[in-house]
């Protein structure tokens, strides 16, 4: 095999096989075949030559600090880039864009999300270097006008997905300029793009009949108008997203009902003025609808057992007609239920939680955040029976404490825990927290019990955590810092808001991890910005 751990003659770059490295890169996230190109000489030679040539997909979602450099190294050097994702990177402004836009790969998914220094001048390069686009994210740049849109559109005519979230600055032109140079257009989100009017929505629903997804969430014009034209015309549609929607009535439901009658996902948040039997008609029509949501809703206890039947994902936040003998109804029509969302249900007890492990013991995701009447018993029991949990939020439940906890280190499966303003959580019951080594991610903020012993705990046995929110735990000091620091290599996301003990010694070593750590919450320590791999803000 040849020298395997020698070192060449400059002794300062490994000489490896070839071949091992390429196999071994191919377990490797992009940034960190990238950082060690520079002490491997094959590597060096395969990030120039053969790996960058072959890679046809690039996500770098949870590098948000990657820097300039890395991000034109990767591209210049990609020459069969299909897909890439750059959401969130806080240094993507134009003139970075101006220097990596140029790999002219026959890109086809691009999602720039999030980058919120791009301006039009960015997006409109798309256009020419771009053309084979068939899906476009843009979400949160709002710096984006419809000029940009409108030549995006013109020069990528394959377009099928267009993610423009949260874009501010869009007006009904940019929505006109998709409909008309959009035919196949299969996905569209404009959810918060507040200045859209309803004719543009409509216009949008008439010129694109392949629609399967439509999200306007918050738009405040659209209207019953969009929604009969979805159903006069979007007769393939899955997914249609319609919350805070105030202009929206039952009129307009039972048309998209009558029409979309492939709906498998439906979302009236907030839709005051659709009625109870609307809803029950539209569910009983749309016979492969299981995704419903329909929190700040007061639905009657009949009528939710009657449209929830067969649901596999379920939101009912804030319902304050929700009862034990509906959920348990709910439950027992629901048995492959997989996300449960009723936080902030007054009605929601014990007997309740009862009811959901006796037919839910499938679910994967449960809301309970502000559920009074919950006991630690309930919370304790009901885990006991649903194994599969993977995500769970108790947020803002003062009543729990740490026994409530028991029967966590069961949820083998479990990633995601919010234990928020539990302000009865104590160092015990992270402990118990600690014995799930699967978690990604924590939120015990605002628990003032919580002291260090209970973070050292997770620092060292959870080596998982990517993101841990501690803001307002006001008993922790450096000592935990350091632990963390050394135990949670994995770590890209720290808030430490209000957490007045703390001092910026044992975060300055987070600057020798090799990629960069967002650390929220002392602004007194705002000079460590400047230059660093890890940013306080």
């Amino acid at each position: 095999m040849g020298n395997t751990a020698g070192y060449s003659a400059g002794g300062s770059q490994l000489d490896l096989p070839f071949d091992i490295l390429a196999r071994s890169t191919e377990w490797m996230e992009p940034w960190v075949v990238l950082t060690k190109r520079i002490i491997c000489r094959e590597v060096c030679h395969m990030v120039k030559s053969r790996y960058l040539g072959d890679l046809h997909h690039l996500d770098f979602t949870d590098q948000r600090f990657l820097a300039p450099a890395v991000t034109g190294a990767f591209l210049r050097n990609c020459k069969n880039l299909k897909s890439l994702c750059l959401y969130d990177n806080v240094y993507l402004d134009d003139r970075c864009w101006k220097n990596t836009v140029e790999f002219r790969g026959p890109l086809q998914r691009l999602d720039i999300g999030g980058c919120l220094s791009l301006t039009d001048s960015s997006v409109m390069t798309l256009a020419d270097h771009c053309p084979e686009l068939v899906a476009l994210s843009l979400d949160w740049c709002d710096n984006i006008t419809h000029k940009a849109i409108a030549k995006v559109v013109e020069g990528c005519p394959n377009l099928q997905e267009l993610s423009l979230k949260c874009c501010w600055k869009l007006d009904a032109q940019a929505i006109t300029a998709v409909a008309n140079h959009c035919p196949e257009l299969t996905k569209l989100d404009v959810s918060m793009c507040r200045a859209l009017t309803a004719e543009c929505l409509t216009e949008v629903a008439r010129k694109c009949p392949k629609l399967l997804y439509i999200d306007v969430s918050q738009v405040p014009k659209a209207d019953d108008n969009f929604l009969k034209a979805l159903g006069a015309t979007c007769a393939d549609l899955e997914t249609l997203i319609v919350s805070k929607c105030n202009e929206v009535t039952s009129d307009g439901v039972t048309a998209a009902g009558e029409g979309c009658l492939r709906l498998r996902q439906l979302n009236l948040d907030g839709c005051g003025r659709v009625t109870e039997g609307t809803l029950q008609q539209v569910c009983q029509r749309c016979v492969l609808l299981d995704k419903l949501s329909l929190n700040d809703l007061n639905v009657s206890t009949s009528i939710l057992a009657s449209v929830c039947q067969g649901m596999v994902h379920l939101s009912l936040v804030r319902n304050p007609a929700l009862t034990v003998e509906a959920i348990g109804r709910i439950a027992a029509n629901c048995i492959g239920l997989e996300r449960f969302d009723i936080s902030g249900c007054g009605g929601v007890t014990d007997d309740a939680l009862a009811e959901i492990a006796k037919y839910c013991n499938g679910l994967k995701f449960l809301g309970l955040a502000s559920c009074g009447g919950i006991t630690d018993d309930g919370l304790v029991k009901l885990l006991q029976q649903c194994t599969q949990i993977d995500d769970l939020t108790v947020e803002s439940n003062a009543q729990l404490t740490d026994a409530a906890f028991r029967s966590i280190p069961g949820l083998t499966c479990l990633t995601n825990l919010n234990a928020s303003q539990v302000t009865e959580l104590t160092d015990k019951g992270m402990q118990e927290f600690a014995r799930v080594p699967t978690l990604t991610k924590l939120n015990v903020s605002n628990c003032n019990k919580i002291s260090d012993d209970g973070v050292i705990e997770i620092a060292r046995n959870c080596t998982q955590i990517k993101e841990l929110n501690v803001s307002e735990c006001k008993l922790l000091t450096d000592k935990s810092m350091n632990e963390i620091v050394n135990h949670s290599e994995r770590l890209q996301h720290l808030n430490i808001y209000r957490c007045s003990k703390l001092t910026v010694g044992p975060l300055n070593k987070l600057k020798k991890r090799p990629h960069r750590v967002y650390v929220a919450g002392i602004a007194t320590l705002a000079f460590f910005l400047d230059g660093n791999p890890c940013t306080i803000l």
